[in-house]
């Protein structure tokens, strides 16, 4: 019985000595710009460069969508369509962008289309983002604009 234990260790232990071996050379590769399969990564492949590029889009997005600066309507729209397209998530701060992309609507349906989402998704997600105050504003935008 001994025996049979000490073999199965031995062959656990050869075992894992060489599944690190295989695995090692994958490391290698990754770190010197190869993919997994011994393919050179492309130089375009999304860098911390291009993260904080988007982190800088967004803000001046966020400004934008908020009609903050002399902007015109379709900058408004066109910076809180993109922030709505963008969103991973469809959460309180994206109820916000429909609700403020709402104002800028040259139409008669795109107000309350835009407001009566946005409201929705505030709601649904019980945001306080902005206060009361903003969801009672926005509620009045849907007043009117749903009329």
């Amino acid at each position: 019985m001994m025996i049979i234990r000490s073999l199965l260790a031995v062959i656990v232990v050869s075992g894992l000595t060489i599944a690190g071996c295989l695995a090692a050379p994958h490391l290698a590769r990754a770190q010197d710009g190869m993919t997994e399969d011994g393919m050179a990564e492309d130089d375009d492949d999304y860098s911390f460069e291009d993260f904080m590029g988007e982190i800088e889009k967004d803000k001046a997005d966020q400004e934008r969508c908020g009609g903050s600066g002399e902007i015109s309507r379709a900058e408004q729209q066109a910076a809180c369509t993109r922030l709505i397209e963008d969103a991973p998530n469809e959460n309180d701060l994206v109820g916000t962008y429909y609700v403020n992309r709402a104002t800028t609507h040259e139409d008669a349906a795109g107000p309350c289309k835009d407001v009566s989402k946005g409201i929705e998704i505030i709601e649904r997600e019980k945001s306080n983002i902005y206060g009361k105050g903003f969801l009672a504003a926005a509620r009045n935008l849907e007043e009117a604009a749903c009329r």
